[in-house]
C-alpha cells in the first residue's frame, strides 16, 4: 500500500523571535506558541508537548513510538506573510512586493468604472457606493497585499465578489484579501483607517482583526498572483502522486490538483481533512489551518488557544492511525504573537516536525537550523 503525506501548516504560530529586517522591527519576546500554550498552562496541548514544542531539549516520547525529526525553520525573504511563505515552501516564489493602493488608484478606478456603481478616492483608500471598502494591507509585508471589506449587509456576495475579482485584475501586488463579513461598522473602519510609510511604501488601511468580524460567518478567500509553471506539487503530480490542497493553501497556491477545497472555516477545513486522510482519497494533504493567525491579528490568546487545541486533537488522531510509508510534517508559515497588541505578523522562527508512519522505537532526530521553508517542500517531493 502506497504511504500517504499530510503537510499541516499552522497559520502564524511562530515559535521564536528572529533578528529584524528592513521590513520588520525586533519584536523581543515574540514567540506565539510559548504564548498560547503559557495562556492554557498546556491544558489540551499534549501532542504539542509529544512534539516537543515546548520543550525541545526534553522531548518525551509519542505513545506510538513513532519516529520523529524536528527543527526550526528561518524564512529566505525577509517579511512574514502567508502567501509569501507558502510560495517558498513549494520553491515558486517569484514576485514579494509590488506596491501601495496609492500608486495604483487611477488603474483600479478605470476597471471599476465599467460598473453602474460609483467609487470615491478618500484620501489613500477606495470606497463604492454600495459600502465596499478598498485599502493598502497593513497586517502582512508593507506593500504585498490590498484588502477589499465590505458586509453583506450592505452589498450582495455575487456583487462583492465580482468587484474582488475586478481589483485582483487591476491590482499589481501578489495577492488581494478579499473579505465579506456578516455585520461590519463602516464607522469603525473609517475612524481605524490610519496612513504610514513601512520600507519605503505610503500605505493607508486598518487592522482588520480590530473589527471583531471573525466569526463562522466570515468569509475569506486570497486572490492570489500565478504561480510558476515549476514546484513541488507539480513535480509530485508529475510523478503521479494526487494532490489535495485545503483551507488557505488551496488559494494562495492557486495550482492544479486532484482536490481543492478552499473553505477557511475550522470545523470545515479539519473535518475536509480527516475525510481525505481517513479516506484515503490523495497521496499528498497540503493543508492551511488559519485560526491562530485570525486571532494573532485580533490579540486574541483565548481563540489563539481554542483553535491550537483543535489542531492537537486532529495531530493525536492521524498520528494513530498512520501506517508503515505515511508521513505527517507540522510547519507555519510566520509567526503572529497576539500578545504583541499591534496585529500585525511578527517575524519569528518557524517549527517543523516530521513524523514517520512507520513502526520505530520512538527515535529522534535533531534537524537544527533549516535555511528556508524550501526545504518543507523539498521533502514532499
Amino acid at each position: 500500500m502506497k504511504g500517504r503525506t499530510a503537510l499541516l501548516v499552522v497559520d502564524g504560530l511562530g515559535v521564536g523571535t528572529v533578528a529584524p529586517t528592513s521590513m520588520y522591527e525586533n519584536f523581543p519576546g515574540a514567540n506565539t506558541f510559548k504564548r498560547l500554550y503559557g495562556a492554557c498552562g498546556g491544558s489540551g496541548l499534549s501532542t504539542f508537548r509529544a512534539l516537543g514544542l515546548c520543550e525541545p531539549q526534553n522531548r518525551p516520547a509519542l505513545a506510538s513510538r513513532r519516529r520523529v525529526s524536528s527543527g526550526w525553520i528561518e524564512t529566505e525573504y525577509a517579511g512574514a506573510d502567508t502567501l509569501l511563505g507558502h510560495r517558498e515552501m513549494i520553491g515558486a516564489r517569484g514576485a514579494t512586493r509590488a506596491g501601495s493602493l496609492v500608486q495604483q488608484k487611477d488603474a483600479v478606478i478605470r476597471a471599476l468604472s465599467g460598473r453602474k456603481v460609483g467609487v470615491q478616492w478618500r484620501n489613500g483608500y477606495l470606497r463604492t457606493s454600495d459600502g465596499i471598502y478598498i485599502f493598502d494591507n497593513l497586517e502582512c509585508d508593507p506593500g504585498t497585499n490590498i484588502n477589499v471589506l465590505a458586509t453583506s449587509g450592505c452589498v450582495s456576495p455575487e456583487t462583492f465578489w465580482s468587484v474582488a475579482e475586478i481589483v485582483r485584475g487591476a491590482a499589481i501586488n501578489p495577492r488581494v484579501i478579499c473579505a465579506l463579513a456578516d455585520q461590519l461598522n463602516e464607522t469603525a473602519v473609517e475612524s481605524s483607517m490610519r496612513t504610514l510609510c513601512e520600507d519605503g511604501f505610503w500605505l493607508t488601511g486598518v487592522n482588520v482583526g480590530s473589527l471583531g468580524i471573525y466569526n463562522d460567518r466570515y468569509q475569506v478567500r486570497h486572490l492570489s498572483s500565478p504561480v510558476p509553471e515549476r514546484n513541488s506539487i507539480s513535480a509530485l503530480r508529475e510523478s503521479g502522486r494526487s494532490v489535495a490542497i485545503l483551507g488557505k493553501a488551496a488559494d494562495v497556491i492557486p495550482v492544479e490538483s486532484e482536490i481543492r477545497s478552499r473553505s477557511t472555516g475550522l470545523k470545515d477545513t479539519i473535518g475536509r481533512f480527516r475525510e481525505i486522510w481517513h479516506g484515503r482519497q490523495s497521496d499528498v494533504l497540503f493543508c492551511n489551518v488559519q485560526q491562530v493567525d485570525l486571532s494573532g491579528h485580533a490579540s486574541s490568546l483565548a481563540g489563539g488557544v481554542s483553535a491550537l487545541r483543535e489542531v492537537d486533537s486532529l495531530l493525536a488522531e492521524i498520528i494513530s492511525s498512520m501506517v508503515n510509508g505515511d508521513r505527517l510534517m507540522l510547519a507555519a508559515d510566520h509567526g503572529n504573537d497576539p500578545c504583541m497588541n499591534q496585529g500585525r505578523h511578527t517575524r519569528e522562527h518557524l517549527p517543523f516536525v516530521l513524523v514517520d508512519g512507520s513502526d520505530g522505537d520512538g527515535a529522534w532526530t535533531d534537524l537544527g537550523r533549516m535555511p528556508t521553508l524550501g526545504a518543507v517542500g523539498a521533502l514532499l517531493v
